[in-house]
């Protein structure tokens, strides 16, 4: 355990060097994520300009869903899409193969590789939503309620991972599995 902390410290490390290096790209892309959340929360609040209700869902729960949603993909892009979406050409190029004769666990060493820390920026945003959202709703969740919507979020992270290492395992059949993963 205690080597896996080592190396996902490394590997922090190392991305934060990479990205840090491109910082016109780091803070752009970070922008861009920002200005897509948004234009979500204003299509929503423009849909309840007109109505006070969606069936059930009134405008505060919808943005609290949406920010949830926020969180889970902006963590799960943050720590591992990049590196899920590499193993179609790792298997393509030969590379794979000096991932696994690593003393760790491959899964590990191919999905933990490299982070977007501006990814992690913008769940934070998606979790600033869902606070204000939840104070809107007038609810004061205790602690028992954020324990296991912080679980939640990890289920939800963990589908999306299971679902694109699913979609990324088929390059082991496939030569070009690029495009089943990137979802063109």
């Amino acid at each position: 355990m205690r080597r896996y902390i080592e190396i996902y410290s490394i590997m922090l490390r190392n991305s934060l060097i990479r990205d840090l290096s491109f910082k016109a790209n780091f803070l752009l892309w970070m922008v861009v994520e920002v200005l897509w959340f948004c234009g979500q929360i204003v299509f929503f609040s423009i849909i309840f300009g007109n109505v006070d209700h969606i069936g059930d869902w009134t405008k505060w729960e919808v943005v609290l869903l949406v920010g949830t949603h926020q969180i889970i993909a902006q963590l799960f892009q943050a720590f591992f899409f990049v590196n899920v979406a590499n193993v179609p050409e790792l298997v393509r190029t030969g590379k794979l193969d000096s991932v696994l004769v690593l003393p760790i666990d491959s899964q590990f060493a191919v999905s933990t590789k490299q982070f977007g820390l501006d990814s992690i920026v913008n769940a934070l945003l998606g979790a600033v939503v869902v606070g204000v959202s939840l104070s809107k709703l007038g609810m004061m969740p205790n602690l028992l309620s954020i324990l296991l919507y912080v679980v939640a979020l990890c289920f939800g992270i963990a589908v999306h991972y299971s679902i694109m290492l699913g979609l990324a395992a088929v390059s082991f059949w496939i030569i070009r599995a690029q495009g089943l993963v990137y979802g063109y």
